[in-house]
């Protein structure tokens, strides 16, 4: 079987709630283009799909899965699961009778179906009929041909998916102009930027992440940790959890803090700032793109030296970048209240550094869904195919940890 890579990218309803995830294949002897694996390796999607990896990567949620219409005809369809299988269909093949054929045989067999517009054309009005969800990316359909665009398609049932969304104010306008569904990394930068008070829970992570970083004794840290008992909990779920394997479980908050290290707890710390940051009662996408950018970072600096302050100051640095989403306040603010180390906090407000170049070439990653071809020379020995396999082990690891720290 040939070894593909998969990234997944989160799609959010109008509440913000995780809906699906879109899966990306990646190929590694070919790292640069978008691998159609229904095209070119129907076997090694259906393989890769069935695997018991596969399951534990997306647990129990909706996978919106790119496929030609040949994908469905040849019988590869009906060998994948139907609840959780979304077949996505791009604008590619011509509007005929044989492709509403084929997309009621999908349909008959179980599956939804995704059309992704590419341009606007009334032969394709009666596959918008068919299909249960309209994809637009608003990188293609702008203004008023986005507007008219939206007003032929109200006619028809297919929910309308917003993809490319990277702002809050796109989101906000999609969301009035009629989307159900969104993608892009919107998520992960704040509404609006202010300097109000912060909660009591977040007042007491930030406090606990300074003791930390700095020289408070344990019973200090302690202290702040009974003073807050649902802090306490997390803490002996996290030190109890199949994360940390430990032969018996942990009872109390000094043998947990002890069993932790101070370095290990900055990093759950930094996670459990995101906790009950979603909307709803699902998984929290900030919380797993915090995740994410934080274990890229680390292993890519585990790639690059061998010293382990460097990766755990990389898991802080990717962590942290989408903190402003959060809190909603300056990150300039932020990096003071935390008292980071410089190295840091240049790479959070300026990009600069070698932890500022991971941070930027991770954040390209995950916003444009894509390699960048043009990394700094100081990554030059992280390949292509290292970056696709860090990616989706971090995936992974979210997936081990995120219900833990986010319950």
């Amino acid at each position: 079987m040939q070894q593909i890579h998969i990234a997944r990218h989160p799609i959010l309803d109008r509440e913000q709630n995780l809906f699906g995830y879109e899966l990306q294949f990646r190929d590694p002897q070919n790292p640069a283009a978008d691998a159609s694996l229904a095209e070119d390796y129907p076997t090694t999607l259906v393989d890769t799909i069935d695997s018991p990896e596969f399951a534990r990567l997306l647990g129990n949620r909706a996978a919106f899965v790119t496929v030609t219409p040949d994908f469905i005809d040849r019988g590869f369809a009906s060998l994948l699961p139907k609840k959780q299988t979304v077949f996505d269909l791009v604008q590619t093949m011509e509007a005929s009778q044989d492709l509403l054929d084929t997309l009621g045989k999908a349909k008959k067999e179980g599956f939804r179906l995704v059309f992704s517009l590419l341009l606007s054309d009334p032969a394709y009005y009666p596959v918008y009929e068919t299909v249960d969800f309209i994809r637009i990316d608003l990188n293609l359909f702008e203004g008023e041909r986005l507007d008219e665009l939206l007003a032929t398609l109200q006619d028809y049932p297919a929910r309308l998916i917003a993809d490319n969304v990277h702002s809050r104010e796109a989101f906000e306008l999609a969301a009035a102009k009629g989307f159900d569904y969104f993608q892009g990394q919107f998520f992960a930068r704040p509404a609006q930027v202010t300097t109000e008070t912060l909660s009591p829970h977040k007042l007491a992570l930030l406090t606990l992440f300074r003791q930390i970083t700095g020289d408070a004794e344990f019973s200090d840290i302690e202290r702040t940790f009974k003073e807050n008992p649902d802090l306490s909990y997390k803490l002996l779920r996290i030190i109890n959890s199949a994360a940390f394997y430990r032969p018996k479980e942990i009872h109390s908050i000094r043998q947990s803090l002890a069993m932790l290290g101070k370095w290990n707890l900055r990093r759950w710390v930094a996670l459990l700032l995101y906790s009950g940051a979603s909307s709803g009662h699902g998984p929290n996408p900030l919380l797993e793109e915090a995740v994410i950018r934080g274990m890229i970072m680390e292993r890519m600096a585990g790639h690059l030296d061998e010293d382990g302050r460097f990766a755990e100051s990389a898991f802080i640095t990717g962590t942290l970048s989408v903190i402003e989403a959060l809190l909603a306040r300056p990150m300039g603010q932020i990096v003071a209240d935390l008292s980071l180390e410089e190295e840091i906090s240049e790479a959070l407000l300026h990009n600069q550094g070698t932890l500022g170049e991971m941070l930027e070439t991770i954040i390209r990653l995950r916003e444009e869904k894509a390699l960048p071809k043009d990394r700094p020379a100081s990554l030059n020995a992280i390949s292509d195919e290292l970056l696709m396999a860090y990616e989706e082990q971090a995936i992974q690891e979210f997936e081990e940890i995120g219900q833990t720290v986010d319950d």
